[in-house]
């Protein structure tokens, strides 16, 4: 890509952002997991773009995270109330670090929960169907009849986590290691 000159009235921030369109459309170009295209998780851009500038992709993301751990804490009844009255919005709770926590009838389906830590973290009946728990860590996690369905595990750590009556049904379990953990009852069904 050639640096182009800033047209005449045309602001720097306005160019920056031609700069990121340009190269998510680079980036989610061809990507594709099997037989389904996929949105890009990550994206490789020029030294010179705006995209480059990690610690502003950090601080947007860091914020979104921090905006969701704060409703979270806020109790089960609270946060269940808002994900109804909010459907659409994106739940972003990638990296974060929720060990030992009570998340237990929380619903965060459908959440971005890749690399997550969640050891020893209580998600009891939680509602997780069609999260990314993607290379999270559920050691020891307590999942008793969590619904689990149609999440994407691959590469998840879940040793000595509590799956006891879990639904893990259409769940990608690809590379998931699950050394030690209590399976009984759990609902395998169409697994991967």
């Amino acid at each position: 890509m050639i640096d182009k000159p800033v047209k005449k009235g045309q602001h720097a921030t306005t160019r920056r952002f031609e700069y990121l369109i340009e190269h998510l459309l680079l980036a989610t170009q061809g990507t594709t997991i099997g037989s389904k295209k996929e949105e890009a998780h990550f994206v490789l851009a020029h030294s010179r773009s705006f995209l480059y500038n990690e610690s502003i992709m950090k601080e947007d993301h860091n914020m979104a995270v921090e905006e969701h751990v704060k409703r979270l804490q806020q109790g089960t009844s609270v946060w269940n109330a808002w994900r109804e009255e909010n459907p659409d919005e994106t739940i972003d709770l990638s990296y974060a670090v929720l060990s030992y926590a009570k998340l237990s009838n929380y619903n965060l389906s459908k959440a971005n929960l890749i690399g997550t830590y969640f050891i020893g973290t209580d998600l009891s009946n939680a509602d997780l169907t069609e999260t990314y728990l993607i290379s999270a860590n559920l050691s020891r996690a307590k999942l008793v009849k969590a619904d689990l369905s149609r999440a994407n595990l691959s590469n998840a750590k879940l040793s000595e986590a509590n799956l006891i009556g879990a639904d893990l049904s259409n769940t990608n379990l690809s590379n998931a290691v699950l050394r030690n953990s209590d399976l009984s009852n759990a609902d395998f069904s169409s697994a991967e």
